[in-house]
């Protein structure tokens, strides 16, 4: 064999192998014999072997639930390249409602119906507007976590995030539970049905824990609940249907 090669340039590695000899009994350990071997290895495997190195590294368990918790899905904003793709907006802009921080803001002319609808919530609800919103404060930590830190990076505090993801929340239930009526909170059903969808899409989404906190210490629970899987329901049919 060639000690050169024009296209590939070797580089000297020092290669452990070890190699496992034979037991003896259970009580005892195996012997293990350790030896060296030279090769050489060409730069675009180092570069390969390297690359390795650092994937094992991430495969390692993490140490703590707290790095568990950081490594799941999370809501996040459409990578880039679908982005760059005009015919796909539609499955992650907002038209109508537009819920959590990735969009906030954007649908301006329906910020004061999301008040209108927070406040309906409110009143059903039982509890006033501090008891509801401190519930959020209170795990807003955890919350927080469900998202992608570039969707929560702009919030100075959590106090303001909280507060958003409340009157969201709010909302949110209230638009499901009184789905037939929203022509009273001044809603046309071209809108209503735009606003459907919004609530599905991709970057427009609430964590369920904050539904789940807000209707805890509700009086109508029970129909909250049965609110949000009949949307549910409906939406897989439509899918279905397609």
């Amino acid at each position: 064999m060639a000690q050169t090669n024009e296209n590939v340039v070797s580089m000297e590695k020092e290669l452990f192998v070890r190699q496992v000899t034979r037991r003896g009994d259970q009580d005892q350990p195996a012997e293990i014999e350790q030896t060296s071997k030279s090769i050489k290895m060409p730069d675009s495997v180092e570069q390969g072997v390297n690359k390795l190195r650092d994937a094992e590294r991430r495969l390692v368990p993490a140490p703590d639930d707290n790095s568990a918790r950081s490594s799941r899905s999370k809501i996040q904003s459409v990578p880039r390249i679908l982005r760059s793709h005009r015919s796909l907006d539609k499955y992650f802009e907002p038209r109508v409602l537009a819920m959590g921080p990735i969009h906030h803001d954007k649908c301006i002319e329906a910020e004061k119906l999301k008040y209108t609808l927070a406040a309906d919530f409110i009143k059903d609800s039982g509890c006033t507007h501090y008891q509801l919103y401190e519930q959020i404060l209170d795990r807003i930590a955890e919350i927080k976590d469900c998202y992608d830190n570039e969707a929560t990076k702009c919030y100075d505090d959590d106090e303001t995030l909280a507060w958003m993801l409340f009157i969201d929340g709010c909302s949110t239930l209230q638009f499901m539970h009184k789905i037939d009526r929203l022509e009273e909170f001044g809603m046309n059903r071209t809108q209503a049905a735009f606003a459907r969808l919004d609530l599905f899409l991709l970057e427009n989404q609430l964590p369920y824990q904050v539904l789940e906190l807000l209707m805890s210490s509700n009086t109508k629970k029970e129909e909250l609940f049965s609110s949000i899987q009949s949307l549910l329901n409906c939406r897989l049919l439509q899918q279905k249907s397609h």
